[in-house]
């Protein structure tokens, strides 16, 4: 009975501790999203410049040279829209975590106080 407390004390603190671990991954990936969406961001003129050679290109009859600035501008609004996703996923995988560690705490909280109320009986 005495080498139950110490194996969920074991327990509880290897959860936490990935819990944690998973925690400041997710929040790593985040801002390495949010850097990769403002650098895109602040491509946005360049890529408005490149849809205005485009235009350009279809009024001067280059059509190949069109497709291609096209065809890059579309690999870029994907990318874009790649990282967007994937943030929000990774929002949501940050509150998942963050509820574990919450149900964790109330896991130990509860764990704590079952002895005591044992003992006052």
């Amino acid at each position: 009975v005495c080498s139950q407390p110490a194996a969920n004390d074991r327990y509880a603190a290897a959860c936490k501790a990935y819990l944690e671990k998973q925690h400041d991954t997710i929040l790593h990936l985040i801002a390495a999203c949010d850097q990769e969406l403002s650098d895109k961001v602040s491509d946005d003129s360049e890529a408005e410049r490149r849809r205005d050679v485009a235009l350009a290109a279809l009024v001067a009859r280059d059509y190949q040279r069109a497709a291609r600035i096209t065809a890059e501008l579309a690999k870029g609004e994907k990318a874009k829209e790649h990282l967007t996703v994937r943030r929000r996923q990774l929002q949501v995988q940050a509150d998942r975590v963050c509820a574990a560690m919450g149900v964790l705490e109330e896991r130990s909280a509860i764990l704590a106080s079952a002895p005591a109320a044992r003992i006052a009986e």
